[in-house]
């Protein structure tokens, strides 16, 4: 991947006659990172697209994600504990501190998805030249997605001061006017 090795192991048990797919355990070593199955997972696959549980691990960082993804869309998804170690193993020398914290409660379905993601990276210190001297920063993003577009609400702060703030709707097709 990028030049870079990959190697993943799974032991997983397939079930034809319920359409599913149980794994047990799953490992992926990737430029020297080891994202683990934290636990056993089953993925169903039919008339509907499921995921109950997965929950996947590397360093402190941990993946959650339950619910339905097709044809009707209702998927919950957690993303902690992203800290500089874990970022500057894939860039490296790029951050200092902080952490990064994520959720997303999807509906509706995948051409028309509604719900929240949100998106909160605190404390955070880049290893730059240029960034030295500069207090930490405290960055919430947010989407409220309505079917057709998303209401979004950002925020940056560093130190006392706010340093910027953008809000407003976007569409969610590519094709569509801003």
């Amino acid at each position: 991947l990028k030049g870079f090795p990959a190697e993943l192991s799974a032991d997983a048990r397939v079930d034809l006659e319920h359409r599913a797919v149980h794994v047990l355990h799953a490992k992926m070593d990737y430029r020297g990172q080891q994202l683990h199955l934290l636990s056993a997972a089953k993925v169903s696959f039919g008339s509907v697209l499921s995921i109950d549980e997965l929950k996947l691990g590397v360093q402190d960082a941990v993946l959650e994600a339950h619910g339905e993804i097709w044809p009707a869309l209702d998927l919950h998804a957690a993303l902690s504990h992203i800290n500089p170690k874990l970022i500057n193993a894939f860039q490296p020398e790029l951050v200092l501190q902080g952490t990064i914290e994520g959720t997303a409660n999807l509906h509706g379905s995948l051409s028309a998805p509604t719900g929240r993601i949100s998106l909160s990276a605190r404390g955070f210190r880049f290893q730059t030249d240029e960034a030295l001297g500069f207090p930490a920063f405290d960055l919430n993003a947010g989407a409220v997605l309505s079917g057709d577009s998303a209401a979004l609400d950002i925020k940056l702060n560093a130190g006392s001061a706010s340093l910027f703030s953008i809000t407003g709707d976007a569409p969610l097709d590519a094709a569509a006017s801003y």
